[in-house]
């Protein structure tokens, strides 16, 4: 091939600066989307968040022609495809001519990718941090309550947990994936009554195994709507972890509020099965923050539940255990700075906030 014909093949240099451009013009729509909101959670509660509830549906459904995970097919292809480019580029300017023109050819569209990516995450899921929370039309008094009141709450959850289990049929393993598709059917209808919207169920996370290795039960997908699921934890377990990341397709955001939401729409849900996950892992949540506050109260609390109960919440963490960690840390810490970055000044801490609102909800029965 001639020179001439080579060259007239490499990028423009006013292609290379539109790219460029239009990367920094949409990262800057995208930081200025995000001021908006976090100045008005008024605009992000009754424009940003509706839209985005809207848009998510929609691709929920566009996406449910497969029971695949569709966001973790990309996910893949996303690693795959950048590390190949990767590698070309590398051999490029090792070996290729006009080096310079094409890496930053190269750059530049890598920068476009990842502003329309940002762009899409920030309206999509990302500023309805700011939004006013759903939980304020619970009424629910979320305030400073006392060490008894705590134990009470464990109390009450344990009870409830007792009083279901025979009826719930869970095991403690993992579920098959029957079990599966049959309580993600379940969960998306349970949820769908309460919170008066058509949810599609959450799909499983076929490389489950390896994801427990960062500590992950579920992982909501806004560039799909797909609420993903980490098959591989424990049978009681998964049902909350449908739930709860099926809220943050209806707009919560907040891990606390979407534990509380998941812990609400299954204990009232009338189901001996799903009332007991909501039961157990509302314990899961609460026995730590007894154990902390008063370790008497939480002693005479574990002394009075049954031995199969305390034997379901032995086998989640002997199940966890497994998996604890390098991975998990930097997992975890990856987590943390993506909730602090979102406003969410707790981080990781957050999910066990749930605490809180479940001794509001005790408090108002």
């Amino acid at each position: 091939m001639k020179k001439e014909e080579k060259t007239a093949r490499l990028p423009s240099w006013g292609f290379i600066i539109s790219k460029a451009g239009l990367a920094v013009m949409i990262t800057a729509a995208t930081l200025l989307l995000v001021w908006c909101c976090r100045k008005s959670s008024l605009f992000a509660s009754e424009q940003v968040r509706p839209f985005a509830e809207r848009t998510l549906g929609v691709l929920s459904r566009a996406f449910a022609f497969t029971g695949t995970s569709v966001a973790e097919l990309l996910l893949y292809a996303l690693v795959v495809g950048v590390l190949i480019s990767i590698v070309w580029m590398m051999i490029v300017c090792i070996r290729g001519p006009y080096r310079l023109r094409r890496f930053l050819s190269w750059l530049s569209a890598l920068a476009l990718l990842a502003s329309m990516m940002f762009l899409m995450f920030e309206g999509l899921y990302g500023c309805s941090y700011a939004a006013k929370s759903k939980l304020d039309a619970l009424h629910l008094q979320v305030k400073e309550r006392s060490h008894e009141e705590l134990a009470a709450l464990c109390g009450w959850l344990a009870k409830e947990a007792e009083g279901t289990r025979a009826a719930a049929g869970f095991q403690a393993a993992t579920p098959s994936a029957e079990t599966f598709a049959d309580d993600a059917e379940a969960v998306a209808r349970i949820v769908s009554a309460y919170t008066g919207t058509g949810q599609l169920p959450p799909k499983r996370v076929w490389l489950s195994r390896y994801m427990s290795y960062t500590n992950l039960t579920g992982v909501f997908c806004p560039f799909t709507g797909e609420a993903n699921v980490n098959a591989n934890d424990m049978d009681i377990a998964v049902p909350f972890t449908m739930a709860h990341e099926i809220m943050h397709r209806w707009g919560v955001t907040a891990e606390d509020e979407a534990n509380c939401f998941a812990f609400i729409s299954l204990y009232e849900s009338g189901e001996a099965r799903y009332r007991y996950t909501a039961a157990y892992m509302g314990l899961l949540y609460t026995l730590p923050k007894l154990r902390k506050a008063d370790k008497a109260l939480y002693q005479e609390q574990v002394d009075l539940m049954s031995d199969a109960l305390k034997n379901d919440i032995n086998a989640y963490y002997a199940h966890w255990k497994q998996y604890e960690g390098k991975t998990a840390e930097v997992a975890s810490k990856v987590n943390n700075t993506y909730l602090v970055l979102q406003g969410e000044n707790d981080g990781v801490e957050s999910y066990g906030k749930v605490v809180d609102w479940l001794l509001a909800y005790h408090a108002s029965l």
